[in-house]
C-alpha cells in the first residue's frame, strides 16, 4: 500500500484548516494542531479495498532560527519537522522511506487563502540521490463542517482544500495532490481525503481519526481496532 499522503507527504502526515469562513486574525491555528511533546494520534487510512494504520507522535520541540520547531514521528524512522503559527502550518523537512526531503523556504499548508511554491531537494537511497524540484501550493478555506470518525463526533471542523504540483529538474514528470483535510479544535487533524496522481496513474485515499491523546486526555477509544475485519 502506498504511503498516505498528507499525513506526512504533505504525507501525503498529512498538510495540516466554518458556517463562515474563517479569518485568520480571529482564529489561531495552534488550537488546531497542538503541538506539544506526547501528544499522539492514530489513524486508519482506506485506499480501496486496503486498509493500515498510522500512529504520529510529537516526539519534542527544539528552537531553530526563533521558532519552535517539532518533531512528528510516524514509525519505522519516518519523521516531519514541522512548525505551526497563528495563521497556517509549515514543513521544514521530511523524512519517510528512506528518503529526505527539504524545503526552502519551509513549506506552507492549511493557510486561509494562499498560493505559493517552494523549492526542494530530495536525497534518497543509500547512494543519496540527489533531485531538485519545485512544489506549489494551493491552500483555501472552505465553511465549517460537522464530521464523524471512529474516534467519534467532531462539530464546527475547520476544513481546508490542498493542491500540492510537484515538478521534478531535468523530468518530464510532473506529480499532483488534491486534498480536502477536516481540523477538530483542540484535537488536530480528523479526516483527511486525497486524490493522487503520479506518474500520470491517479489513486485515492482516506485518513480517519481512531483515537488521540492531547496534554493527556484521551480522544476516542486506545485500544479500538482501527482496521475493520
Amino acid at each position: 500500500m502506498k504511503q498516505p499522503i498528507l499525513c506526512f507527504r504533505i504525507g501525503i502526515f498529512l498538510v495540516m484548516l466554518m458556517a463562515v469562513a474563517f479569518c485568520a486574525s480571529a482564529d489561531d491555528f495552534n488550537d488546531y494542531y497542538p503541538l506539544a511533546k506526547g501528544n499522539r494520534w492514530k489513524y486508519v487510512i482506506i485506499e480501496k479495498d486496503q486498509q493500515a494504520e498510522e500512529e504520529i507522535i510529537v516526539e519534542g520541540v527544539e528552537d531553530i532560527d526563533g521558532l519552535p520547531v517539532f518533531k512528528l514521528s510516524s514509525g519505522e524512522n519516518d519523521y516531519m519537522l514541522v512548525t505551526a503559527q497563528t495563521d497556517g502550518f509549515q514543513v521544514l523537512k521530511n523524512y519517510f522511506y528512506g528518503t529526505s526531503e527539504i524545503f526552502s523556504p519551509p513549506k506552507a499548508l492549511y493557510y486561509v487563502n494562499k498560493e505559493k511554491s517552494f523549492s526542494h531537494i530530495k536525497v534518497s537511497g543509500p547512494e543519496k540521490n540527489t533531485r531538485n524540484g519545485l512544489i506549489t501550493v494551493i491552500s483555501q478555506a472552505k465553511p465549517a463542517e460537522d464530521i464523524t470518525v471512529p474516534a467519534g463526533n467532531f462539530k464546527q471542523c475547520r476544513k481546508f482544500s490542498i493542491r500540492i504540483d510537484e515538478k521534478f529538474s531535468g523530468s518530464n514528470r510532473a506529480d499532483s495532490n488534491f486534498c480536502t483535510v477536516w481540523f477538530a479544535k483542540g484535537v488536530g487533524k480528523v479526516k483527511e481525503s486525497c486524490v493522487n496522481i503520479e506518474r500520470n496513474l491517479a489513486s485515492s485515499e482516506t485518513t480517519e481519526l481512531v483515537s488521540a491523546v492531547i496534554a493527556g486526555r484521551q480522544i476516542g477509544v486506545p485500544d479500538r481496532a482501527a482496521i475493520k475485519k
